[in-house]
């Protein structure tokens, strides 16, 4: 008998419905304002592969997930392009960019109206090294995602610098 956990290796869509939930999330977060009137920015990244998962601790135990699956997603949003105004870009690596229904036919393609690209350059992952990655973004916020990346801090980033961020 063989032992088995985890998630059924037949689930095809899970990277899609990640993004579909990670789209949803942008969308409903950028209506928020902040107590100085500008809207909520927030920056968004996935990656799929295999996680630990438990319950960790004893006097105050909470579920946790952890692995490198984790930590490559945990980049992934901390090098992402900041989402606001309704804009979306989610910033996914190779393994979740490979396992996207790009036909067109899905939820993804043909109702939120998202495409699929490489970012421009490669990033840099701490404790990976440079890695290729893709951006799902707003068909019209592709190109200012481009410009945001090339020229650094345009766009959105005089809301960031507000708030003492940068992009």
């Amino acid at each position: 008998a063989a032992l088995r956990s985890g998630c059924d290796d037949s689930y095809k869509t899970h990277a899609d419905d990640a993004v579909l939930a990670a789209a949803l999330m942008v969308k409903r977060v950028s209506s928020i304002m902040q107590p100085d009137g500008l809207p909520t920015i927030v920056k968004v990244g996935l990656n799929s592969g295999p996680i630990c998962a438990g319950v960790v601790g004893i006097s105050l135990p909470r579920f946790s997930i952890f692995g490198d699956t984790c930590n490559i997603a945990s980049r992934m949003a901390s090098t992402s392009m900041p989402c606001s105004g309704g804009d979306i870009f989610i910033h996914v690596s190779r393994t979740t960019a490979d396992l996207l229904n790009t036909d067109g036919n899905g939820v993804l393609w043909s109702q939120l109206k998202v495409v699929l690209r490489p970012r421009e350059n490669e990033v840099d992952i701490k404790g990976k090294g440079k890695m290729q990655t893709w951006f799902v973004a707003s068909e019209g916020g592709m190109w200012a995602c481009e410009s945001r990346e090339s020229s650094k801090g345009a766009g959105s980033g005089k809301a960031l610098a507000r708030r003492g961020m940068s992009v």
